[in-house]
């Protein structure tokens, strides 16, 4: 009878601790996705308006893309 209440805790406990887990990678997904994608976009917006662009010259375009990226696609 005791193992089987401390199998129970035990599944408890472990049940809990993924689902906290999960909860936890999910919010950092959420905050870390809008900025991904908004990273992959500058990446296209400059290839695609500058494509021999490179060094400096790239960066400060890539700067201008993630401070606003709606108005630099325009």
């Amino acid at each position: 009878m005791r193992s089987r209440k401390m199998t129970m805790a035990c599944v408890a406990l472990l049940g809990a601790a993924a689902l906290w887990g999960s909860e936890s990678r999910a919010g950092l997904r959420t905050t870390m996705g809008a900025q991904g994608t908004q990273m992959r976009g500058c990446r296209d917006l400059v290839t695609l308006k500058h494509p021999d662009a490179k060094g400096a010259a790239r960066k400060k375009e890539w700067d201008k893309c993630m401070a606003d990226p709606d108005g630099y696609n325009r």
